[in-house]
């Protein structure tokens, strides 16, 4: 029992010190003054203690940052959701954050997404409350009030894209995030967009009548 405690307490410090790293690369103006809730603060290290893995060291050091930063960012619902991500899910999680286009991903990647490989991942990620139980239309607006022009974010790729008049806005057949869906990409992203996937993205809009041009993501990061 000594030796289970021990080893709960360095990981507890191994994270801390991690947590220590990623708040190097915060600005101090984006921190808010509040205190973190104590509840919050004593649930989270009862999760942490049990982090043996690398990989979810990471994690549980992101979400202290993430809340030590913006206090409300993780929800005791979602930290009781985190305690329940196995290696399995995150290796889901972290490749299907890759397709990740502010929120949903686009179902319109013909020929990329595979029954056999791509469809158990959906599955498991809309059973775990990630992902909306039906596809649907994602309206992207433009950003000119002319011609239709927009840009998609996927981590550390973009498509830009400009097209025929249809109005202000272009519909994509998707599959959406909820809201904690949302919330968990933040935790899983790679930055490393599927450029696999933004290809097979761009040329079916490019079917349809769209210029599309793929590039580097340089409007700066959310973290």
């Amino acid at each position: 029992a000594e030796i289970q405690r021990l080893r709960q307490s360095l990981n507890v410090r191994r994270i801390g010190l991690r947590a220590d790293q990623l708040v190097e690369a915060i600005e101090l103006a984006g921190m808010s003054e509040r205190a973190v809730d104590p509840d919050w603060l004593l649930r989270w290290k009862d999760a942490a203690a049990r982090a043996h893995a690398t990989d979810f060291q990471e994690m549980w050091a992101r979400v202290l940052v993430d809340e030590v930063r913006q206090p409300g960012s993780h929800n005791l619902r979602t930290l009781a959701f985190l305690n329940t991500v196995s290696k399995a899910d995150m290796t889901t999680l972290r490749f299907m954050m890759r397709l990740d286009l502010g929120g949903f991903i686009s179902l319109e990647a013909a020929g990329y997404f595979s029954k056999d490989i791509h469809g158990p991942m959906f599955t498991q990620m809309e059973a775990m409350g990630l992902l909306q139980p039906d596809p649907g239309k994602v309206r992207i607006r433009s950003v000119e009030e002319k011609n239709f022009r927009a840009v998609l974010r996927c981590g550390n790729k973009a498509l830009y894209i400009e097209g025929p008049d249809e109005g202000s806005e272009l519909q994509l057949l998707a599959r959406p995030f909820t809201a904690l869906g949302r919330e968990i990409a933040v935790l899983f992203s790679t930055g490393s967009a599927d450029t696999a996937y933004l290809f097979a993205l761009g040329n079916a809009l490019k079917k349809r009548g769209f210029h599309v041009d793929i590039g580097d993501w340089m409007g700066g990061s959310d973290k």
